[in-house]
């Protein structure tokens, strides 16, 4: 059987992660930190966290900062600032990779 591919654009692979669970945490020194249930993360998709950490991370970030102000700013509960924020990423980054 052969193993899936990650998706080829960073934004698909974020949205892969995120629906197979996995928690992606920006460092400040660039990389990435992952919390994954046990074996959700392939050798392919561990190469493709790899090979796009500088784009996940700028993406991550995009989301916390677009989570925190629908919380703060607009007064809505966590997690459907959350919610609208991966909403967010999939409607208004959808073209740009």
């Amino acid at each position: 059987m052969h193993e899936p591919y990650a998706p080829a654009s960073p934004r698909a692979l974020l949205l892969e992660l995120h629906a197979l669970s996995v928690v992606l945490t920006p460092c400040p020194d660039g990389t990435l930190r992952t919390q994954a249930p046990t074996g959700v993360l392939t050798p392919a998709l561990r190469e493709g966290i790899r090979q796009h950490t500088d784009a996940l991370h700028g993406l991550v970030e995009v989301w916390e900062e677009r989570a925190a102000i629908l919380e703060y700013d607009g007064g809505l509960k966590r997690e459907e600032a959350e919610t609208l924020a991966w909403q967010f990423l999939r409607e208004e980054h959808g073209t740009h990779g």
